[in-house]
């Protein structure tokens, strides 16, 4: 039977009992008002109407009575009540003719409108002797009173009958109507306790199952009990776990396939490769790794990475982003140097995060750490930067002797020369300055990547900075007419910097504010000293830089568009330069702008 066909006959079957009782509280109800509608009808009245003609021949008789004992005194009066009397007895012996409902009561009623009529003409009040009343009219009295009485025991005892009717009419009612309501509330207690079950069983179990299948063990099944809805939903149940532990099947396989695939790529790599969990575990190694570490990859695989870094000093370096994170580790060494197979290598260590959902730290699965081998790029960037430094140094001295030629023939000692020699005299030496600008950097951006050893490293006082690149650049943006703001709050702590080599950064970055704010703007040189570093800042309502750029502004001759600024005839190597020198002390260097509202360029020393 359908589950739905259930319900229908379980509701069908209360709303049986609640008709069924109502319909035996009606019927009963209704011979209960019958009865006593009857009671009233019958008997009620009759009894009244027997009373009042009681009390009217009693008014009467004391009329008649009184007018014999007063002897004729007061007899209009007497007479006018016995007149009463006898309209109200006559009216009331009308109604009761008319209500006639027990046997015998019609002679009855006959038998005393008789005996009334007599008595009624013969005891009129008037002058009686007391003779005549005790001889004719109170025989007659009696007579009356008594047929009064009659009628009055008459209709008495059928009221008593129909009265013991209507309480045993009322017996019934209760008898009746407890045996429905018992028979009612059995009907409901086994609907209640057996019905609920055909329905929340199934559902606990299924509610149960489902919980399983939650938790992955898909092999749970459901019993079908029925064929009713319940069954369908249990045989869908079982189709679907069976679904799902088919699809688990085949997903745990392609999983482990994958990890096979993942795992023959990683160890195929030719770089050094560590994946590590959430919680810093070793979950896999390459060949590559393991021989920078000195661990083969069962000594490493399922270990602690915390717990071996404490006894390998390379994997302390590897994870130490990630047990301190921070922002200020630009100014360390970007190589690792790893002596490997008995020669010295450089490696770039590269951290990545493997999350989830990206961008959400709680979802974090853990770390790859990847070790590329540079070597073969460091080489030839140190013979560039050789070959760079003796190409400037071999062209400075014949630069400097153009140059001196140049001023010599200028000379007028030397001989006059024309307006027009003259101006191409003046580009050749503008050309030539230039020339000599770009070698200066050259140089210095080469000395700059030797690193800190050429930095004469003191305590520094962040204001003498701050006054060696400010005076140099004051009449700049006098000439342009910017407004220069300093804010350098007092008592800054010391920073650790070669005075000269940051002022040139600092002259650098106001120098390019100044050079790309408009007529009229603002640029502004802030320090503020905070977690153990003092930054130093310059922002100018320039043009800005676009998105695309600004992650190459500080590359080696990376020049963006110079369409707003004057004069400009760099070749790019000054935040280059700058960049080596910041990172040379220990320190970071950053851009911020927003493209049309100018530029923020940051960056900070250790105190």
């Amino acid at each position: 039977m359908r589950l739905k066909a259930r319900i229908m006959i379980a509701l069908g079957v209360m709303t049986l009992l609640i008709f069924m009782l109502t319909l035996g509280a009606t019927f009963f109800m209704k011979r209960l008002g019958n009865a006593s509608e009857n009671i009233m009808k019958d008997n009620f009245s009759s009894i009244a109407d027997a009373n009042a003609m009681i009390d009217a021949l009693d008014l009467m008789d004391n009329a008649v009575s009184h007018s014999i004992l007063e002897s004729g005194s007061n007899v209009e009066v007497y007479s006018d009540i016995f007149h009463h009397a006898d309209s109200v007895f006559r009216y009331n012996l009308v109604l009761a003719e008319g209500n006639i409902t027990e046997p015998g009561e019609g002679v009855m009623l006959k038998e005393l409108r008789k005996r009334f009529s007599a008595y009624s003409r013969s005891a009129t009040v008037s002058l009686m002797s007391r003779k005549v009343f005790l001889q004719d009219i109170a025989p007659q009295y009696d007579s009356v009173k008594a047929s009064c009485l009659t009628l009055l025991n008459v209709n008495t005892k059928g009221m008593n009958i129909r009265n013991h009717r209507a309480a045993e009419v009322s017996k019934d009612a209760i008898l009746y109507t407890v045996l429905m309501a018992a028979i009612a509330l059995v009907l409901a207690i086994i609907l209640i306790f057996r019905f609920p079950a055909l329905v929340i069983n199934p559902i606990f179990e299924l509610t149960t199952k489902i919980k399983s299948i939650a938790d992955r063990k898909y092999s749970e099944r459901i019993e079908v009990k029925s064929n009713d809805e319940l069954g369908e939903l249990a045989l869908s149940f079982n189709q679907m776990a069976s679904k799902l532990d088919e699809y688990e099947r085949s997903n745990i396989d392609a999983l482990i396939a994958e990890k096979k695939r993942s795992e023959a790529i990683v160890k195929s790599m030719n770089d050094g490769v560590i994946v590590l969990g959430d919680d810093l575990s070793i979950i896999l190694v390459n060949s590559v790794a393991s021989q920078l570490l000195g661990f083969s990859e069962d000594e490493l695989i399922g270990k602690d990475a915390e717990e071996v870094a404490k006894t390998n000093n390379l994997l302390e370096k590897l994870i130490k982003d990630i047990l301190i994170p921070s922002e200020k580790k630009n100014g360390e060494d970007s190589y690792l140097r790893i002596y490997h197979e008995t020669k010295e290598e450089f490696f770039l260590k590269d951290i990545i995060r493997v999350e989830l959902n990206e961008g959400d730290p709680s979802t974090a699965l853990g770390y790859i750490i990847e070790l590329k081998n540079v070597s073969a790029f460091k080489a030839l960037d140190e013979a560039k930067s050789g070959f760079v430094t003796t190409v400037s140094h071999e062209l400075r001295t014949p630069l400097s002797a153009l140059n001196m030629s140049l001023r010599l023939l200028q000379d007028e000692r030397i001989g006059p020369v024309n307006a027009e020699q003259a101006r191409i005299l003046d580009a050749m030496k503008q050309e030539i300055r230039r020339l000599l600008r770009i070698v200066s950097e050259l140089l210095e951006l080469s000395r700059a990547e030797v690193g800190a050893e050429l930095m004469h490293m003191l305590p520094v006082a962040p204001e003498n900075i701050v006054d060696a690149a400010v005076t140099p650049t004051m009449l700049q943006a006098d000439q342009k007419h910017v407004y220069l703001n300093i804010d350098l709050p007092e008592n800054l702590p010391l920073v650790k910097a070669d005075e000269s080599k940051v002022a040139w950064v600092l002259i650098n970055l106001l120098s390019n504010a100044i050079r790309f704010t408009p007529s009229g703007g603002n640029v502004t040189l802030k320090i503020t000293g905070n977690d153990g570093a003092v930054e130093f800042s310059v922002r100018d309502t320039g043009v800005g830089i676009e998105p695309q750029n600004l992650s190459r502004i500080f590359d080696k001759f990376f020049q963006a568009s110079t369409k707003q600024a004057e004069h400009h005839t760099g070749v790019g190597l000054g935040l280059a330069i700058s960049k080596e020198i910041i990172e040379a002390h220990g320190g970071k260097i950053w851009a911020e702008s927003e493209y049309g509202k100018g530029s923020t360029f940051r960056f900070y020393l250790n105190i």
